[in-house]
């Protein structure tokens, strides 16, 4: 039996609101003092401090640099406990293939996905420099007597230590002789920053270039994310690790993947040859394109899921060994219309 799901983002973005409006507040209160009573978690200086859990890497925060605390779940609903984030998910469908090599394809939501700041780039990737005004306002040194001709204002581009600016005595008297008057000024010092490898493209956050859903959404795939030489493995359930020189994700204690490049000719979808590869403890393999988008996967006795994408990078169709598939259509070439099987 053919089955078919229609996917509007503006249906899921209703269907959001109205799961958001009906979210039991109360019982989350409740729910929340008692977790801060039982964890000894205390108010300081309008900040949260849990001796549980790691510090918060500030200003750049990212939840997967921080210690998850557990969750808050509501049906298919999950609050962190330790940053407030919110992620939904729902199953759009669950094939039974060979093997326990299944199709699970489900849609997920994550508030921090969502947020404009996702423009930028990856924030281990962002340089700052600091812009540096200098304002100068000078006295006559005979009589104490503003002299505002002579002020002068001088602009510092690119300043990369603070420290020598961020310490000068605003109070301290500077002499200067001009034209053979003397004088003397005070500086008074304003500080911008400015942030490099920031990106205002089209699409504006990874889940956006690769699902196009609407910010915040996503399928529950795995993913590698290419950001110049540096190398993010996304996995189904949303969680991100940066992939080291080392070829370890960085944060990620287990041991039950290994990361590697893949072999030539070892995993082909449509002529398009795997280039990274991620190696389960059950002996599966998930295979990447040049590109990072995910084409498949291996049990250990070689029966495979395949995933095929349109020229505009937007998924195809999901294959499973026995023939049966998954089909995407989209509208105007850009939104999912539908997903049928």
């Amino acid at each position: 039996m053919k089955s078919k799901i229609i996917l509007k983002v503006t249906s899921l973005a209703l269907t959001l609101a109205i799961l958001i409006t009906a979210f039991p507040v109360i019982a989350l209160a409740e729910q929340a003092e008692n977790t801060q009573q039982e964890r000894e978690l205390y108010a300081s200086k309008n900040s949260f401090i849990d001796y549980d859990s790691q510090n918060v890497d500030v200003p750049y925060f990212n939840k997967y640099q921080t210690n998850n605390a557990g969750y808050w779940n509501y049906d298919n609903i999950n609050i962190s406990k330790e940053n407030g984030f919110m992620s939904y998910s729902y199953s759009l469908f669950n094939v039974n293939a060979t093997n326990d090599l299944n199709i699970d394809l489900s849609l997920r939501f994550d508030s921090d996905s969502s947020d404009i700041l996702n423009e930028a780039k990856e924030t281990d990737l962002i340089t700052n420099t600091y812009t540096v005004t200098e304002n100068r306002e000078y006295y006559k040194t005979s009589d104490n007597l503003r002299a505002e001709d002579k002020d002068e204002i001088i602009v510092h581009e690119n300043e990369t230590n603070l420290y020598s600016w961020q310490t000068i005595d605003q109070n301290e008297k500077i002499y200067k002789e001009i034209y053979g008057v003397s004088y003397y000024y005070y500086r008074h010092i304003s500080i911008g920053a400015n942030a490099s490898n920031v990106t205002s493209e089209a699409f504006n956050n990874f889940y956006d270039s690769r699902y196009n859903l609407g910010a915040g959404w996503s399928l529950n795939l795995p993913a590698i994310e290419l950001i110049g030489t540096t190398k993010y493995f996304h996995t189904p359930n949303g969680n991100k690790y940066k992939i080291n020189s080392q070829n370890k994700l960085e944060g990620y204690y287990l041991n039950d993947i290994i990361v590697n490049n893949a072999e030539n000719n070892e995993f082909t979808v449509n002529s398009i040859q795997a280039k990274y590869r991620i190696i389960n403890i059950d002996g599966s393999k998930d295979y990447f394109d040049e590109e990072g988008k995910y084409i498949g996967t291996s049990d250990k006795i070689g029966n495979k899921i395949k995933i095929t994408y349109y020229s505009s990078g937007l998924i195809d169709s999901i294959l499973e060994p026995s023939g049966r598939y998954l089909k995407f259509t989209y509208e105007n070439d850009e939104n999912i219309r539908t997903v049928t099987g």
